[in-house]
């Protein structure tokens, strides 16, 4: 929810935010949704308290790099503490009622939108519809998963340093392997 908190901040509180950086996010509903599995899958909070189901759901549901398993899968193990049930519901319908859309035009920050190739939960033609209804967006996508920040934290960091600093590209000046910006 961290990207919906963002933005919603970002539309509420335009002079505290110079820059906005928004990954595997979308901005609500309407959206295009991920497949009827997937959607399953996020309607419980199972995957937080469940290690073996979470291990043996995590590629379909995470995609890019957690199809493969290993580090990325087990680590979230570390990352994850238990959810309930009704706090978990309360999370999903501040989602389902909530969008930014009708105005994301509003925004005149610099905003730097990444989203991996194969997530599976936030599809990226979420994240091409952002970046349309977003000014100054520029997108970056990732050849990864909704998990790609973690599974790269080094380049994932390159790439936000360098809009922050205002850099068109990481600190060693070219562009980062296996992604590439695009302009709406």
């Amino acid at each position: 929810m961290g990207g919906t908190l963002a933005q919603q901040f970002t539309l509420q509180h335009r002079r505290r935010c110079r820059k906005l950086v928004l990954a595997a996010t979308f901005a609500g509903i309407p959206a295009i949704p991920g497949s009827p599995r997937t959607l399953r899958e996020l309607c419980t909070p199972r995957r937080f308290n469940d290690p073996a189901h979470r291990r043996q759901i995590a590629g379909d549901l995470y995609g890019g790099n957690a199809r493969a398993g290993g580090r990325l899968v087990d680590d979230l193990e570390h990352r994850y503490g238990r959810a309930s049930r009704i706090g978990y519901l309360f999370q999903q319908l501040a989602v389902t009622g909530w969008s930014s859309q009708p105005c994301l035009w509003r925004l005149r920050q610099p905003t730097l939108i990444m989203a991996g190739d194969d997530d599976p939960i936030i599809p990226l033609i979420n994240a091409r519809w952002m970046a349309t209804l977003i000014p100054h967006a520029i997108l970056h996508v990732v050849r990864d998963g909704h998990l790609f920040f973690l599974a790269d934290t080094t380049q994932t960091s390159r790439v936000i340093s360098a809009f922050l600093d205002g850099r068109p590209h990481p600190p060693d000046g070219g562009p980062v392997p296996g992604s590439a910006f695009e302009h709406p």
